[in-house]
Order: structure tokens, then sequence, then C-alpha cells
């Protein structure tokens, strides 16, 4: 279980792909990308109940979960 670091509201989590990190308003998700990987390379889609990021045709985060967007993804 991640330490809540309740002065900042930020909770680190470091994974196999990357990391992600969240207060108590949004999500964050950084993606571990090869050197030399072009935007065209990368896909993410972005629904209700489904969030996916794939690299080069592979897979690298799956989610099927119940996940609520206020607003749209922002890419960065």
């Amino acid at each position: 279980m991640a330490h809540f670091d309740e002065k900042s509201g930020y909770i680190p989590c470091k994974t196999d792909w990357g990391q992600w990190w969240q207060n108590n308003e949004e999500v964050y998700i950084e993606v571990n990308l090869p050197q030399g990987t072009a935007a065209r390379d990368i896909k993410c889609s972005f629904a209700p109940k489904h969030l996916k990021v794939s690299v080069k045709g592979k897979t690298v985060i799956e989610v099927l979960q119940n996940i609520t967007f206020k607003q749209g993804p922002m890419y960065t």
C-alpha cells in the first residue's frame, strides 16, 4: 500500500511501464517510452469504463473498470 502524503496530496506508484499518481481531483500517468518513439507510435483510448495505452502496437496499460472523466484527457 502506498503512503499518502497529506500535505501534498500525492500518492506515488512506480510500475514496470512507468508511474502514476493522484491527488484529490486528478490522476497523472507517465509511460516510459523507448528512445526514438514518435507520437504516431502512441495510441491512447479513454472511455467511461476503459483506459488503454499502446506503444508501437504493444499494450502497456489497460484498465477495464468504472472510470470517471470529468474532463477529457490532456497529453503533454
